[in-house]
Parts: structure tokens; C-alpha cells; sequence
């Protein structure tokens, strides 16, 4: 069951992101069915956000992790990663599209970091809110492996490939 964000002030920053990427601002969910804020739908996506998030990460962070969510839908990721979850179905049988799969869903990631990174966001701010996610997203993981994670990559190569390029990118003032 998804229940809408209440939150004025985190769905106000939302709307501020979405301003300033250009596109139309989510509905933003909260879901006992996610481990991290992740972005679904390719048609009319909504934002999903943990529902018990806010307990334990702070609200500015959580409206970070909307903007990395919104920074796809500027991007146009979200027909890609029905894409590669659609290859990867198809294609069960091969490794390799399931590496490939990945790799690009990776630079999705790291191209949606770019673009909040590049609107002005401090890189150890940004880096910390992932560091968090991450964390939240492992708990999470450890008592309900079947939730499904977004904002976080889920093999370990990738989580590290991403907090490096947001603690080094550059940072506009």
C-alpha cells in the first residue's frame, strides 16, 4: 500500500527540483516495499520513499535523494531502466546482458549524480546522504532481503564506483 507524502516541506523541495530540472514534479509515496528513494513507473512516475526513511535520515537528506530521483526523470532514465529490466527478463540466460544491464544502469546513476552535483549541491553533503542511504538501505536489506533497493546500486563495486565520483566532482558555488 502506498500512502502520499504528507510532508509540505519535503514535498516543496521536490517541486523546487523538478522547477529546476524542467520537468513535472513526481508524486512522492512512501512504501514498505523499498529499501532507498527510488524513482518507478516510466509512464507517471512517483517517487518512492521508505516509509519509516524519515525516523532515521534527516529530511534535508531525504529531499537530496528525491532530487537524484528527479535528476532521472530529467534524464530520461526511467524508460531505460524499464529497458534493461525488460533485457534481463528477456534474455535470463545470459550473463552477459545482465553485466551489460548493469553497467549501463551504473552510469545512469552516476549521470543523475552529475546533475545534482552540477546544480550547486556541496559534493560532501551529496556524498554523506549517500553514505547514509547506503546505510539505511543495508539495514534494511538485512531484515527484508526482498525489498527492492533504488537509490543505491546493489553490488558493492558500484556503491564504491558512486561515492567516489560524488566526494571528487566538482561543486559550482
Amino acid at each position: 500500500v502506498l500512502e502520499p507524502v504528507r510532508d509540505e516541506n519535503l514535498l516543496s523541495a521536490a517541486a523546487d527540483w523538478a522547477f529546476d530540472f524542467g520537468v513535472k514534479a513526481p508524486a512522492l509515496k512512501h512504501s514498505r516495499h523499498v529499501s532507498s528513494v527510488c524513482v518507478y513507473g516510466a509512464v507517471s512516475p512517483v517517487i518512492l520513499i521508505p516509509h519509516d526513511l524519515g525516523a532515521r535520515v534527516a529530511d534535508d537528506d531525504i529531499a537530496l535523494m528525491c532530487a537524484h530521483e528527479i535528476a532521472h526523470l530529467k534524464r530520461g532514465d526511467t524508460r531505460l531502466f524499464t529497458a534493461t529490466a525488460l533485457a534481463r527478463v528477456l534474455f535470463w540466460f545470459n550473463p552477459l546482458v545482465t553485466r551489460i544491464a548493469a553497467q549501463v544502469e551504473l552510469a545512469a546513476e552516476e549521470g543523475a549524480d552529475r546533475l545534482v552535483i552540477g546544480s550547486g549541491v556541496d559534493r560532501r553533503l551529496y556524498a554523506s546522504c549517500f553514505v547514509k542511504g547506503l546505510k539505511y538501505a543495508a539495514m534494511k536489506q538485512s531484515l527484508l532481503p526482498a525489498l527492492s533497493p533504488g537509490f543505491t546500486p546493489a553490488d558493492r563495486q558500484g556503491r564504491r564506483r558512486r561515492q567516489q565520483g560524488s566526494a571528487s566532482q566538482g561543486q559550482r558555488s
